[in-house]
């Protein structure tokens, strides 16, 4: 009866604070979608107590379902949040409204410590346990139970086989693993999809008889235009030799219908991962079907190198291009023709290298035009993002659902973070470069955001771990597993990085300068990147087309061949590739 009774002060408190959130979530939205991080909150909600309904309208069959009471202490947590963060939001000047993204106040870090001491843990396993991705529709909370399942079952075998019965220890064992997440593990569960069976075997089944030609080439690196490490600026001109005459280049897997392209248009694709995981291997099983919905129009598909920090990958896929546009002879022997138009595409990681890209395009076309020369620079028409990450250092609405997801936890968050800007894995990866920056002041600005927002969070989620004897395969302690003042000088050293116009897709010069590019952006109302996008949608000054596809969280591409719902979205970004290569 006290567990029921404070259930329902929960609901009701929840309940009264509704309208407020949902005027919040009106002034947020882009246009007339109702989509933005406060929605999903209300949508969360709304889930909950459908949930609750259920138990309640069961009762004579089966007891009440105590352990919903602490899924309303967390949503409480969680309301409690969204409205401190509210508080802190900056001011859109164009709108004279708040924007999405916010700074992270000291008195909310004090908060989020309070809450994740030790005797609430529980609240946040319940929900990994017994209710994990309720808010989903149910083909992808199905899948993602099971790949959840399986991620705690990895992480102590054998010990933890009995996570297949016993959901509090399933529970348990998933927090502990993304409050201690690198990038071996859990990234490693995500790197299923690269098995062969998957590669070789299932991919082309599902797709048989789609009449694609599929092969596997590398493309030549250029040695004109370097992207410089982030401390020494931005692209820069080498008076060298174009192509490198050694090497096997950049690896690209090429996709194209036996049909004869009819525009000369080239789709560059990127694909996601966390800039950890993934290829284009992996991700064909999804490109296959859009390549052959497309009218012959090739996909090339970059696989950039992982596990690097900044700028790596991003120079591959600019050589990449850079080769695309060159007119050399070898790109009509390859793909049957010159390049006229090319269409960016990328979904998360790879999305923010597409988008980034066009930044360094943009400050190559400006070095042509101060030396005046002829810019026959061939620019991207159009990008078309999947659930893309635009900023890296501020907190937002729906990134709070990454307190609660299981899959895309605020632990893996980090762990891209740290190895892109710094290319940091392990807490003793940060030794050296301390060494650097100890004792060296940092602007306020650069140590505010998004993964400061959770810095004191998580640090006592840190220090529970710290407890735990054996960690996940044995591995080495995260980088971001320290004391709280090294932690936020971390901290304060990857933001100050992650502001670098190659890295933050949101520095208004990129934006100004590519208003005749047309954008395509496609996301779900339970991304934890939903209003990276919204606030993107919001700020570009050209032709945007937003979007938003319920039921669905991050990743929504990887389970379409699987899931109804998923397999819809995945339609509704074909339609977007469609109508950027100018099919209507």
């Amino acid at each position: 009866c006290i567990l029921l009774e404070e259930l329902r002060n929960n609901c009701e408190t929840i309940r009264q604070s509704l309208p407020e959130i949902i005027e919040w979530a009106k002034e947020s939205d882009f246009k007339d979608l109702q989509a933005n991080g406060y929605w999903t909150y209300v949508k969360i909600v709304e889930k909950f107590i459908d949930l609750v309904e259920d138990s309640i309208r069961n009762e004579n069959s089966k007891p009440f379902d105590h352990k919903l009471v602490k899924v309303s202490r967390v949503l409480l947590v969680y309301l409690d949040t969204v409205c401190k963060t509210r508080e802190a939001a900056e001011i859109d000047f164009n709108f004279n409204t708040k924007k999405l993204f916010a700074p992270f106040p000291e008195y909310l870090t004090k908060y989020f410590n309070d809450y994740f001491a030790e005797d609430h843990w529980s609240d946040v396993q319940t929900i990994y346990g017994h209710f994990s991705c309720f808010w989903l529709c149910r083909s992808l909370s199905f899948l993602l139970n099971i790949f959840t399942l399986l991620t705690a079952i990895v992480s102590k075998f054998p010990e933890s086989l009995c996570a297949l019965w016993d959901r509090d220890y399933r529970g348990k064992t998933l927090l502990e693993t993304m409050r201690n997440a690198n990038t071996d593990f859990p990234f490693s569960m995500w790197a299923i999809t690269e098995w062969r069976i998957h590669t070789k075997l299932l991919v082309p089944l599902f797709n048989i008889g789609s009449g694609l030609r599929t092969s596997t080439v590398f493309i030549p690196r250029q040695k004109t235009w370097i992207i410089p490490e982030w401390s020494k600026g931005r692209v820069q001109r080498k008076y060298f030799a174009e192509y490198q005459s050694r090497g096997k280049g950049v690896r690209c897997r090429l996709l194209q219908h036996r049909t004869k392209s009819q525009n000369d248009t080239l789709v560059l694709h990127m694909h996601g991962g966390g800039f950890i995981t993934q290829s284009p291997d992996s991700h064909e099983m999804y490109l296959r079907h859009w390549a052959s919905n497309i009218s012959g129009v090739p996909i090339l598909s970059v696989d950039y190198t992982l596990n690097v920090k900044y700028p790596i990958a991003l120079q591959e896929v600019l050589d990449v291009y850079l080769w695309c546009v060159s007119g050399n002879p070898n790109v009509k022997k390859l793909l049957g023709f010159n390049p006229t138009k090319i269409v960016l595409c990328g979904d998360s990681a790879g999305g923010l290298l597409g988008i980034t890209l066009c930044a360094v395009l943009h400050d190559i076309r400006k070095i042509y035009e101060r030396n005046h020369e002829n810019v026959n620079l061939l620019f991207p028409s159009s990008f078309v993002g999947i659930y893309t990450t635009f900023n890296f250092h501020h907190l937002t609405p729906s990134l709070l659902l990454s307190l609660i997801e299981p899959v895309v936890a605020t632990g893996p968050l980090l762990a891209c973070a740290g190895l892109y800007t710094l290319g940091v894995r392990y807490d003793e990866d940060f030794a050296e470069l301390e060494k650097e920056f100890e004792n060296k002041e940092i602007p306020d600005s650069s140590i505010s955001g998004l993964w400061l927002s959770k810095s004191r969070a998580f640090h006592k989620l840190m220090e529970v771990a710290r407890k735990i004897s054996r960690s996940v395969f044995g591995q080495k302690s995260a980088w971001y597993r320290c004391d709280i003042e090294k932690f936020e000088q971390r901290l304060a050293h990857i933001f100050r990085i992650a502001q670098h116009p190659y890295i933050n897709a949101m520095n208004t010069d990129l934006i100004e300068s590519l208003e005749n590019m047309s954008v395509f952006l496609i996301t779900s109302h339970y991304d934890v990147l939903l209003d990276n996008n919204v606030e993107f949608a919001k700020t570009w000054k050209g032709e945007i087309t937003l979007d938003v596809v319920d039921g669905l969280s991050h990743g929504f591409l990887h389970w379409c061949f699987l899931s109804r719902e998923a397999q819809k979205a995945s339609d509704i970004c074909l339609k977007r590739l469609q109508q950027a290569i100018g099919f209507y």
